[in-house]
């Protein structure tokens, strides 16, 4: 998938991007993401700048976070359905990690109370200080491959 985007003024522009991708699991408290674990991220809940971790992400509560920096790839394990899905953004320098838990859920319009048991986001990103900048008349084109494979 992939959004190529063209500046048509006369004069720089500066824009914020995200390949929307919400993946069903078996159960988000099963889910491990990883791949982001060197990296700093802002907590878009506390508006906190978080140190990298070096640990994978799990799911417990509302998770709302912007990873910021290129990676090669971001793995989520669904151990529920004993797979593995495989995210490899190209032109990329930010990833946005969400589920709205249970409260946020109820509190959405158009997402079921009980659907975040049963999904997380990881969005290939161009996002806050890693906006993209695109020059007048010049185009940038974010991408991501995604693959899934059983264990």
């Amino acid at each position: 998938m992939s959004l190529k985007i063209t500046n048509l003024a006369d004069h720089g522009r500066e824009c914020e991007v995200a390949l929307h991708t919400y993946f069903e699991v078996a159960d988000v408290s099963q889910t491990e993401v990883s791949g982001l674990e060197a990296r700093p991220h802002l907590d878009k809940l506390t508006q906190m700048q978080i140190e990298p971790s070096g640990r994978t992400i799990r799911f417990d509560q509302e998770t709302d976070r912007v990873y910021q920096g290129a990676v090669d790839e971001v793995l989520i394990f669904d151990e529920g359905n004993q797979r593995e899905i495989k995210i490899q953004p190209t032109n990329s320098e930010s990833t946005v990690v969400w589920n709205p838990w249970i409260e946020k859920s109820k509190r959405m319009p158009d997402f079921g109370d009980e659907e975040y048991l049963k999904m997380c986001c990881v969005e290939t990103a161009n996002v806050a200080k890693d906006r993209m900048r695109i020059a007048a008349g010049e185009s940038s084109t974010i991408s991501v491959s995604i693959s899934e494979h059983n264990s």
